[in-house]
């Protein structure tokens, strides 16, 4: 085991209140996606360090990256990326879809409370690493859904 090392801080967010939760990273490591203790959900631009949205109302939020089955690359070759933001209100039981070019909301579906959202790079059991971000509901029960994208459209 290596030695640990201190890295230099690039930036930060100036709001001792606010704590993050958790950080989505999309799949380039362009976006990431933080909830905080003040229940929203923000979009963070890695690079230049600038929160590029905030979403308010979305306590205990949880986020995952998804792309419509045909996005993403091949072989190391980017085809037709689109990105979508699916982000889950437990309290309120309400899973949202945000498209990230335009921040758009694409989709908003009742499907109630005491679910987990989980974002994946594969898909569950895949080994292509060349596949697109997939996102996975799981409900209470145990029942697995895979949350599927129609490319360019709003239907989910």
């Amino acid at each position: 085991i290596e030695k640990a090392v201190p890295l230099a801080l690039k930036w930060h967010i100036r709001d001792p209140q606010r704590h993050v939760v958790s950080i989505m990273l999309d799949p380039t490591g362009r976006l990431a996606a933080l909830t905080d203790t003040f229940g929203r959900v923000m979009l963070l631009d890695v690079g230049g360090g600038t929160i590029l949205r905030i979403w308010k109302g979305y306590r205990d939020a949880q986020c995952a990256w998804v792309q419509p089955k045909n996005s993403g690359s091949a072989n190391g070759v980017l085809r037709n990326f689109s990105l979508y933001l699916a982000l889950y209100a437990p309290r309120r039981g309400v899973l949202e879809v945000w498209r990230m070019r335009s921040c758009v909301r694409e989709a908003a579906i009742d499907i109630g409370t005491g679910c987990q959202l989980l974002g994946t790079l594969n898909p569950l059991g895949g080994t292509d690493r060349f596949q697109s971000c997939r996102c996975y509901l799981v409900h209470q029960t145990g029942k697995i859904e895979e949350i599927v994208l129609a490319n360019q459209s709003k239907n989910i």
